[in-house]
């Protein structure tokens, strides 16, 4: 007989497929990108004998920023870039006095 007929001997033989125990005790799964928001569950079914061992959680994935955030960083963005082409205009304006540049914020 094997283990003896030891019941223990048999939940810790390496030989016993169904608890795994010719595996390691730890994965390294690396990291993974969510690429969609949403609530994601995961289990060690290593543990799973209704016992109160099981290992089981959930991962939330939120957005960075809510919708009405990015807007407005975006037209925060666009007001940035129109501002930095304006004082360009004007820096080439100031030092170039005779052209039509110059002549267009001379009426402002």
């Amino acid at each position: 007989p094997k283990n003896n007929n030891n019941a223990g001997a048999v939940e810790q033989d390496k030989q016993n497929c169904m608890k795994l125990n010719a595996g390691t005790p730890y994965f390294d799964g690396g990291l993974i990108r969510m690429n969609s928001t949403g609530t994601f569950y995961y289990m060690n079914t290593r543990n799973n004998n209704f016992s109160n061992r099981g290992q089981k959680g959930s991962i939330a994935i939120v957005p960075l920023l809510p919708s009405w955030a990015l807007a407005l960083v975006l037209v925060g963005a666009g007001a940035f870039v129109l501002a930095g082409g304006v004082a360009g205009l004007m820096m080439y304006a100031k030092s170039h006095p005779h052209s039509g540049i110059a002549e267009t914020f001379s009426k402002m």
